[in-house]
C-alpha cells in the first residue's frame, strides 16, 4: 500500500457537480484529520448552479502548521473527479506523481498528458446506487481514497462521518463507508 498520508502536507481535491455531495467529504475529511490531530485548511468553490455546475472542494492536511491560506495555482497530490468536466478542468493541477481517481461511470476521456500518474477507476455512483442511495457516492468515494492513502484512519473517518450525516441515515452511510474501505486495492 501507498502511504500516500505519512509526513508533511497533502493537497486534495474532490471535484465533480453540484449535488454529489463534494462539498459534504471535504469537511468530513477535514473532520477526520482533526480528529487525528492534524491541521487542515479546506475550502470550496461551485458554479452558479448548485445542482449540476461545477463544484470542488479543497483540503490540506498538514502534521505542522499551515501558513500558506490559498489553493490558487497550487498542484494536489491526490485529485478525485466525479465528473468529466471536472477531469477536464482540474486533473492538469495533478501533481506528476500524484494519485487521480475518477468515478468511471462518469469520467470517460482521461487523456492527462503527463506521465507519472496513478489512476484509479471506480464506480463509486454505481456502487452507491447499488447500496439503494446514489447521494452516498460521496462516502463511498471517502472510503475507497483513505483505504488508498491513509491519509486518516478509518475509525476517524467513521467517526466524521456520523458527525456529519443527516440524523437515520446512519446505516446507510456505515455500509457506504465500509464499501468504499474495501475499494482501491484490489480487495
Amino acid at each position: 500500500m501507498v502511504n500516500r498520508g505519512a509526513g508533511g502536507q497533502k493537497r486534495i481535491k474532490l471535484a465533480g457537480f453540484g449535488g454529489q455531495g463534494l462539498i459534504l467529504a471535504g469537511t468530513i475529511l477535514g473532520k477526520a484529520a482533526i480528529l487525528g490531530g492534524k491541521e487542515v485548511l479546506q475550502g470550496q468553490s461551485y458554479g452558479p448552479a448548485s445542482r449540476g455546475g461545477t463544484c470542488e472542494s479543497n483540503v490540506v492536511i498538514s502534521g505542522d502548521d499551515i501558513h500558506e491560506l490559498s489553493f490558487a495555482g497550487q498542484e494536489f497530490d491526490m485529485i478525485v473527479c466525479l465528473s468529466q468536466l471536472a477531469f477536464d478542468r482540474y486533473s492538469r493541477s495533478l501533481k506528476e506523481d500524484g494519485l487521480l481517481i475518477v468515478d468511471e461511470g462518469f469520467v470517460k476521456d482521461m487523456k492527462m498528458g503527463r506521465e507519472g500518474v496513478e489512476l484509479l477507476r471506480v464506480p463509486f455512483t454505481k456502487i452507491a446506487e447499488e447500496l439503494g442511495n446514489r447521494a452516498v457516492a460521496n462516502i463511498v468515494m471517502l472510503g475507497c481514497l483513505v483505504n488508498k492513502t491513509e491519509l486518516v484512519s478509518r475509525e476517524h473517518l467513521r467517526e466524521a462521518v456520523l458527525d456529519t450525516i443527516p440524523k437515520g441515515t446512519e446505516g446507510l452511510n456505515v455500509r457506504a463507508l465500509e464499501k468504499g474501505f474495501r475499494l482501491g486495492m484490489g480487495e
